[in-house]
Formats: structure tokens, C-alpha cells, sequence
């Protein structure tokens, strides 16, 4: 059974009634009574607490999300619960006990004359970095949204730095400027191209944050912090896509298991919540062991944190990972007689590329689920599909394709120690999903299970864009589905979300 239905945000750019984006949760005054508090309780998060406060006694905090509030009635808990806020000491924004704060008294709340101030909260991506327009206040700051396509990890400093200085000068020209506010996040493509985003992100914290126009913009982004400007681990990236997946609190059935999946093009993301705890315990150690063996393999930690537990503020527990794929050899292949590696699996870009270099060292000359018509190389402009090897399906059944993804799929390590840790077993008793991204478009045909042939790539349409290529993704994905434990026949709720809009 499928059903439809737009939800909240995840890496595109959509906003969808009765969501709310990080410019309103970040800052305030019309969304949370009292919202202005003192700590009378100090709060230090336990090891594992993803996007935790710490605040201290006398710290004054600010709550710019509150779970209880009846839009968000499905958060829910039992107590006071957890609140997502900003500590006015420390700069920095988290889940922090309400119990452990105290209203402030009245008088102090006055408004002052510079409250009404702009900033930016920017996503880099692989793909280029989005600049969201976030107002202070209860003005209008162009609620809209930028994308520079340039400002990729493998840009020059000097390109960099006058692209990023040029949307600098763009917020200084409003005149009302929010001080120490703008947040840079980047996601999966720099976990992939760290050198090169490592390189960037230090001149931005020793140089650029230094110097004007960013003098003075940035929030925790300097030599001494990088909180403020960093490249999130592959589960608190996952944390962010479910926060962002369920914080409108459209799914009234939060006791149940319930899931999400999200794909961009170099990581994909994985989120359950109320699931079986040992079973999640020991997904999380088995998976861990994985990541623990390369690391004395001396194969390069692309993620940090690729998986993660929590908790969400209505007190579900929520297992959290995120899968990478990396063009080109991989260190974790290296002295591996059965060809067993990491890092094949992920997003769907890196992933049809890691296809092909597997098929050509498996001795194949063509690919079996790349239509024989297609031109090559097959590529839309990022998004790859063939690189040297043409194609061979001509139609008809699928078998020689559905065996090479299989034995792919097999050969995945991390998909390996997902089987191992009984994952799939933790995952099969959720019945409904939210897709993002990625998945949400191409569920189109590999849930509905749309005639493959209805708009098959042939000689009069192959230089149309994506109109080959097609069945090679959805069986890539659909085979990652079956291992990791998803059944056809669950429930989907389709989301054009964005992380970003999640606290």
C-alpha cells in the first residue's frame, strides 16, 4: 500500500505549510511564550546526545522550539521534555531539560531597538552551497533561498573567498545585521573531498573570519571553535533529515516504529525509531566493529560518526546511519582476496560509479542494466551514470542485471556487517516510511512499480536528459531496500524535505 503526500523538508529546497525552517526556530519571539529563561540547573550532555546544550547555572537561554507547544503535539513526553534553544553565553544552539531553566522576569524581556537583524544559515554541499535568508525579527528578510554553484570543496582559496565574501556584502547591505549568528554546515560530498574542504574551512576560520566583510558574522567559526562551521558526520547529518521528517508532527502514530530514508548523491541516510533496543544496541556495536577494523587497517575515516544513537524530544529512542559511497579505488579493497569492500554503497551518484569500476574488475565489457542504446559516456551534468562501459540491456527481462547488482550488493561490507548485527531484522517491523530526496522521486518507479518499458531510453530519445539510465539507479536502490530490510509493501510518505529546517 502507498500513499502520497507532501511532508516537511530534506535537501531540497520546499517549504510545506505547517513546517518550520530553521529561520523560525532559530529566532523566536512569536513562536515561544517566556521563550527567554535563566538556568538554575547546570546541564552537561552525555557522550552520544546528539546536538546536546550544556548550559550553565545563570546562563541565559533562549527557547526557539518547544516540543509541547500544540503544533507539535506528536513530541510530546511525559515531563517537561527537552527544548531546542540558544545559550546567550556560550553562541550555540541545542536540546537542552526545560526543568533545568526558569522564566525570565518580565522586565528583561523588553525589546530593543536591534532585534530586527539578518543573517544567513548556509548547506554546502557537493553540489554548491545553499544561503538561506533568515530574519531576526518579525520583518520580512527575502525569505528565499541562494545557491552559489561554485563554492564547491575543490575550488581555490582565492575563488572561495571572493564568492563567500560577495554574499558577505549582501548581508552587510540590508544595514541590520545579526552579529556571530551565520552557520556554515557541509554534508557527504566533503566527507568525500576532506582534503581539499579541510583546506577551506581553515582559511575560513583563521583568515576570513578575521577580516572584513566576515568580520564578525560567523557563529563559533574561528581558530579557536569550529562548531559553527563544519562538516557534519554522516549520523548527525541523519539526525537533522528525521528531526526534519516528523517535527511537524503530521505522523499521529508516534509509538509505532517508523522509519526514514534519504539519498543525495554521495551519502545515504537511514533513521528508526521505536524498535527493538537490543536490537538496535547491537546493530550500532556491530556496524561500529566495522568502522573500528578499518581504523587499525589505517583505511582513512571519511566519517566520524557514520552511525549513532539518540533520543528525540518526546523521548524516542531513534537508531541513526548513514551509508557512503567514494569514486575511484578504495583503501578498505586493498590485500582483499573475496573483493569485499566499504564505501561502495551510498548515494545514488557515487554508487552507479562504484557499480562500474566493480563490474570492469569482475571482468564484465558491458553493463547489464544500462540500456545498449545509451550514449557513453552517459552523464547529466553531475549526475553520472557511465564513464567507459556501454551498455547491454536491450529490453525484456532483467536477470543478467538483477545477478550483477546482487553479487555488488553482496561484496558491500558495510551492508555485510548490517546482516550480521541482525539489522535488517530491527528494521522489518516498520510499516511506515518517510522517502526524501532522491528516493522520493525514483519511488515513482521502484515502489509503484511503473512499466519499465513504458518510458525506455531507444534511439529517438536517448540524448534526452535522464531518459537513459533510469533502470540502472532504480535497481541499484531497490536492491539496497530488500538487504537493509524494507518491504515493497510498506507505507510511503513521499517528502521533498530539507534538512536544514530541522533544529
Amino acid at each position: 500500500m502507498r500513499k502520497s503526500h507532501l511532508t516537511i523538508l530534506a535537501l531540497l529546497v520546499l517549504q510545506v505549510p505547517g513546517s518550520r525552517p530553521l529561520r523560525e526556530q532559530l529566532h523566536l519571539e512569536e513562536h515561544a511564550e517566556q521563550s527567554l529563561r535563566t538556568t538554575v540547573e547546570a546541564f552537561s550532555p552525555e557522550p552520544g546526545f546528539l546536538n546536546g546544550l550544556e548550559i550553565a547555572r545563570g546562563d541565559r537561554v533562549r527557547v526557539t522550539h518547544d516540543p509541547q507547544h500544540p503544533r507539535h503535539a506528536a513530541y510530546r513526553g511525559e515531563d517537561d521534555g527537552y527544548v531546542y534553544g540558544f545559550n546567550q553565553k556560550s553562541s550555540k544552539h541545542g536540546w537542552f531539560p526545560l526543568s533545568n531553566t526558569a522564566v525570565v522576569a518580565a522586565a528583561l524581556l523588553q525589546a530593543g531597538p536591534g532585534q530586527c537583524l539578518n543573517t544567513y544559515f548556509s548547506d554546502w554541499g557537493s553540489s554548491g552551497m545553499k544561503l538561506y535568508k533568515v530574519h531576526v525579527g518579525v520583518e520580512d528578510f527575502q525569505h528565499d533561498t541562494t545557491k552559489d554553484q561554485g563554492l564547491l570543496s575543490t575550488c581555490t582559496e582565492a575563488d572561495f573567498e571572493q564568492r563567500l565574501d560577495g554574499h558577505a556584502e549582501e548581508l552587510l547591505a540590508t544595514g541590520k545585521v545579526a552579529h556571530n549568528a551565520w552557520r556554515i554546515f557541509a554534508t557527504a560530498g566533503h566527507r568525500i573531498d576532506d582534503v581539499e574542504a579541510e583546506q577551506l574551512w581553515r582559511h575560513l576560520q583563521d583568515d576570513m573570519s578575521w577580516n572584513r566583510p566576515m568580520l564578525g558574522l560567523l557563529a563559533d567559526c574561528d581558530f579557536l571553535s569550529h562548531d559553527g562551521c563544519r562538516t557534519l558526520p554522516g549520523s548527525t547529518e541523519a539526525y537533522y533529515e528525521f528531526s526534519a521528517a516528523f517535527m511537524d508532527g503530521r505522523n499521529e502514530e508516534k509509538e509505532k516504529p517508523r522509519g526514514f530514508l534519504s539519498a543525495g548523491g554521495a551519502s545515504l541516510q537511514i533513521g528508526v525509531a521505536n524498535v527493538n533496543k537490543v536490537k538496535m544496541t547491537n546493530c550500532q556495536v556491530r556496524m561500529q566493529k566495522l568502522y573500528d577494523t578499518e581504523a587499525k587497517k589505517n583505511v582513512p575515516e571519511y566519517d566520524a560518526q557514520p552511525v549513532g544513537r539518540t533520543k528525540l524530544p518526546g523521548g524516542e529512542n531513534v537508531f541513526l546511519a548513514s551509508f557512503l559511497a567514494i569514486d575511484g579505488e578504495l583503501a578498505s579493497c586493498r590485500g582483499n582476496k573475496n573483493f569485499e569492500c566499504n564505501h561502495r554503497v551510498g548515494g545514488v551518484n557515487e554508487m552507479r560509479k562504484q557499480f562500474e569500476h566493480f563490474l570492469e574488475r569482475m571482468g564484465y565489457h558491458s553493463n547489464p542494466c544500462l540500456e545498449k542504446v545509451a550514449p557513453i559516456p552517459l552523464a547529466y551534468g553531475s549526475a553520472i551514470f557511465s564513464k567507459r562501459l556501454p551498455g547491454s540491456y536491450q529490453g525484456g527481462g532483467l536477470e543478467a542485471c538483477t545477478e550483477a547488482v546482487e553479487d555488488f550488493m553482496s561484496k558491500e561490507s558495510s551492508l555485510i556487517a548490517w546482516q550480521e548485527g541482525k539489522c535488517d531484522s530491527m528494521v522489518r517491523p516498520i510499516k511506515k516510511w518517510i522517502f526524501m530526496t532522491a528516493f522520493s522521486r525514483i519511488s515513482e518507479r521502484i515502489i509503484k512499480n511503473k512499466d519499465v518499458e513504458q518510458d525506455a531510453c531507444n534511439d529517438s530519445n536517448k540524448d534526452q536528459p535522464f531518459r537513459c539510465g533510469g533502470i540502472l539507479t532504480d535497481k541499484l536502490l531497490a536492491s539496497f531496500l530488500e538487504k537493509i530490510g524494507f518491504d515493497m509493501a510498506d507505507e510511503i510518505v513521499e517528502s521533498h524535505a530539507d534538512w536544514a529546517s530541522a533544529p
